[in-house]
């Protein structure tokens, strides 16, 4: 079997990308943060339409709250772009094709596409899954299309029409995960898994944030430790137990099937009797 070497993003962290978005510019109108500020606003007078997940806290945000993947997923959703007015058609696309996105990069279990009635979570079983061709084609012509639009329009100049974009830095992250998770699920498909299936979730860096985590705790919560510091936390990690790295907090998730419990009963100690 040959091997080969796919370098991406975790998808929970490419979704956080163009989360908190304020103003982008496109050919056919404007992608605004202020119309989902509007939406979570007027949504009292919204009856019959779900939108509970929508609160202060996704509209509103600090420092802290743009890096949560839970209010990022939830804001750029499909609920939410139901939701917007016909006028706003471009947030609307925008807002949905990162719903897509985050929907094929994020797929957790076999049965999870059926439960919430949406296909794009259903798991790979084949190479010409559509979701592959939507990933390398449709999703990175979207951004393409987009760039090129601004960058052709007259009387502005470069650094204005950088921010009616996403940040190169973003749109690079965004363009080189489609095409490696996308290559990645042919790859496997490829080698033989195509007799059971692919879940993108599991392509994550969760194992590796909980590590350094759990290093960052044991100095008090530093976030600069030095190697010796470093060299000290793992030491002590791996004298306690291998049990201790698996802490789930901040963007990682929990994962009970990793979490094996044994109900074996303790072996009981024999009664000791004495003779009179």
């Amino acid at each position: 079997m040959s091997c080969c070497m796919m370098i991406m993003y975790d998808s929970d962290y490419v979704i956080n990308l163009p989360f908190c978005f304020s103003t982008f510019l496109q050919n056919n109108g404007t992608i605004s943060w202020k119309v989902i500020q509007d939406l979570y606003r007027k949504r009292t007078e919204m009856r019959g339409l779900y939108l509970a997940k929508l609160t202060l806290e996704h509209v509103e945000l600090t420092s802290f709250s743009k890096m949560k993947v839970r209010l990022a997923a939830q804001v750029l959703s499909q609920t939410v772009a139901n939701a917007l007015p016909e006028a706003e058609s471009v947030t609307k696309e925008f807002v949905l094709m990162f719903d897509k996105f985050f929907d094929v990069l994020n797929v957790r279990h076999i049965g999870e596409g059926g439960m919430k009635r949406k296909p794009n979570m259903a798991p790979y079983r084949s190479v010409d899954d559509p979701r592959l061709q939507w990933l390398t084609v449709d999703f990175i012509n979207y951004l393409n299309d987009w760039e090129k639009a601004v960058m052709a329009r007259p009387n502005y100049t470069k650094a204005q029409k950088n921010k009616m974009l996403l940040t190169q830095e973003t749109l690079i992250g965004l363009k080189r995960s489609a095409l490696a998770f996308s290559s990645a699920v042919e790859f496997l498909l490829q080698q033989g898994v195509e007799k059971m299936y692919v879940l993108t979730e599991k392509f994550n860096q969760d194992p590796l944030e909980s590590l350094f985590g759990n290093m960052r705790q044991m100095r008090g919560g530093s976030d600069q430790p030095n190697t010796q510091q470093f060299n000290e936390s793992i030491n002590a990690a791996r004298l306690k137990s291998s049990q201790m790295l698996k802490n789930f907090g901040s963007n990682t998730r929990n994962r009970p099937e990793e979490q094996t419990i044994d109900n074996t009963p303790l072996p009981k100690k024999k009664k000791v009797s004495f003779s009179k």
